[in-house]
C-alpha cells in the first residue's frame, strides 16, 4: 500500500507537474451528444449499433491536480455490496454475472484495492479516473469504478462521492462500525494521474485487458489500468492479418467496447486507445489472441500504456 508521505508527495506531484493540462479533460457544452453504442440483441445473437444520447455536462470535469470539496458516504446494502465492484463501469461484472479473480472479487482482489462511486456526471472523474481522499488528517488513493448520472443531493450543491465501508470507517476511525446505520463527511478530493497511484493498485504500470464473450459473434473488451486522466474515449482495433476494424463502448457498460464487426481468423489483436483528454496510444504488438479465443473472464496484461509520470 502506498504510505501516508508517498500519497501526500503524489498530491504535490498532480499539483505542480499538471498545471498546464487542468482544463483539458472535458469541454462544457450546452448541447447534447449522440454516441454510437452496442446493444447484445438475444434474438439474433448479434450487437446491434444505435446512437446514445448523452445529455451535456453541467461542467467540465476536474482536471489533473484540481480539488473539489466533497460529501463522502457509504454504500453497503443487499444487491449493493461495494466490493465487488459492481457498477456501471463494468469492471466487477463478466456476461454471465459478478467477476472474480485473485480468490475473490476481481476489482478488489486484483484491480482495485480501493475503488469508489463518483456522482454529479463524473465531475470528479469517470469510469477508471484516479483521485487522492482527504479527510481527518487521513489520506488515500481510490480509482472510480462507478459513476452516478444524477446530481445527488446530499452535500447539497457540492459534490459527492461513495466509499465501501472499510474505507469510509478508516477515514472516521470505525465512525459507521458494520454499516448498519449511516453517516457523511465532507472531504477534499484531488484528482491524480493514474500512473502515479503504485502498488498495489498498478503495481507493473500494465493495463488490464479482461474479455467477454455473448457467444462466437458478440464479444467485448474491459480495459483497466490506463495512465493518465484514466478515463477511455474511444478504442479501435487492429489485427495481424485484417488490418483495423472500429470500435463502439457497449451500452449499459461504462468501461466496455466491442468490436463492430467480427475478426475471428484474422490473429492476433492490438488496441488503438484514445483518452478523454485526448491522449492516444496503441500497443506495440498484438497482445490479444484470435478474436475467436476471447472468452468471458480471460485477463491478459498488456505492457504498453501511457508513459508514467511519476
Amino acid at each position: 500500500m502506498a504510505t501516508k508521505l508517498q500519497l501526500l508527495a503524489l498530491l504535490a506531484l498532480s499539483l505542480v507537474a499538471v498545471s498546464a493540462a487542468r482544463d483539458s479533460i472535458f469541454i462544457q457544452g450546452d448541447e447534447k451528444q449522440e454516441i454510437p453504442t452496442a446493444s447484445f440483441d438475444p434474438q439474433s445473437g448479434r450487437f446491434q449499433i444505435s446512437n446514445e444520447t448523452v445529455e451535456a455536462p453541467r461542467r467540465k470535469a476536474l482536471g489533473l491536480g484540481q480539488s473539489s470539496q466533497v460529501s463522502a458516504t457509504f454504500y453497503n446494502s443487499p444487491g449493493m455490496d461495494c466490493t465487488t465492484g459492481n457498477g456501471q463501469c463494468g469492471y466487477g461484472n463478466d456476461v454471465d454475472g459478478n467477476a472474480y479473480g485473485g480468490g475473490g472479487p476481481f476489482v478488489e482482489t486484483s484491480l482495485y484495492p480501493y475503488h469508489a462511486a463518483s456522482g454529479n456526471f463524473g465531475y470528479l472523474g469517470g469510469c477508471g479516473a484516479c483521485g487522492v481522499l482527504t479527510y481527518n488528517g487521513k489520506s488515500r488513493g481510490f480509482v472510480i469504478t462507478d459513476v452516478t448520472d444524477h446530481k445527488d443531493d446530499i452535500g447539497g450543491d457540492g459534490w459527492h462521492i461513495d466509499l465501501c465501508l472499510p474505507s469510509f470507517n478508516y477515514f472516521t476511525n470505525g465512525q459507521a462500525g458494520d454499516g448498519s446505520h449511516g453517516g457523511i463527511f465532507t472531504g477534499t478530493w484531488t484528482r491524480v494521474d493514474c500512473s502515479c497511484m503504485g502498488a498495489p493498485d498498478y503495481p507493473d504500470h500494465a493495463m488490464v485487458v479482461r474479455t467477454q464473450a455473448y457467444n462466437q459473434w458478440a464479444k467485448a473488451v474491459v480495459i483497466s489500468r490506463v495512465g493518465g486522466v484514466g478515463e477511455i474515449a474511444g478504442v479501435n482495433f487492429k489485427t495481424r492479418n485484417g488490418g483495423f476494424t472500429s470500435g463502439v463502448k457497449v451500452a449499459g457498460w461504462g468501461a466496455w467496447w466491442a468490436p463492430t464487426s467480427g475478426m475471428g481468423g484474422q490473429g492476433g489483436v492490438a488496441l488503438e486507445i484514445t483518452m478523454k483528454d485526448g491522449k492516444s496510444f496503441t500497443t506495440d504488438s498484438y497482445p490479444l489472441p484470435d478474436y475467436s479465443l476471447w472468452g468471458t473472464g480471460n485477463v491478459y496484461n498488456v505492457f504498453d500504456n501511457l508513459p508514467s509520470a511519476c
